[in-house]
């Protein structure tokens, strides 16, 4: 259970991040291809972290939860 709710965490950094890419890339039109890249590059490790400590947090609450039962 807890993996799904860490994955509706962080699923939606990427879309977003995207979209304000291109938005951004729409006004900015001398955004280049180098840029982009580094954009999607570091978007993509930011979602894992998210992740990785939503997961962390929530298994840690679930084990708090039922030491205290």
């Amino acid at each position: 259970m807890a993996n799904y709710k860490a994955m509706s965490f962080s699923a939606v950094i990427f879309p977003i991040g995207w979209s304000v890419m291109e938005v951004y890339g729409r006004f900015a039109p001398s955004l280049s291809l180098e840029v982009y890249r580094n954009f999607m590059t570091m978007l993509l490790p930011i979602t894992i972290i998210v992740y990785g400590i939503s997961l962390f947090l929530l298994r840690k609450g679930l084990k708090e939860t039922k030491a205290m039962e």
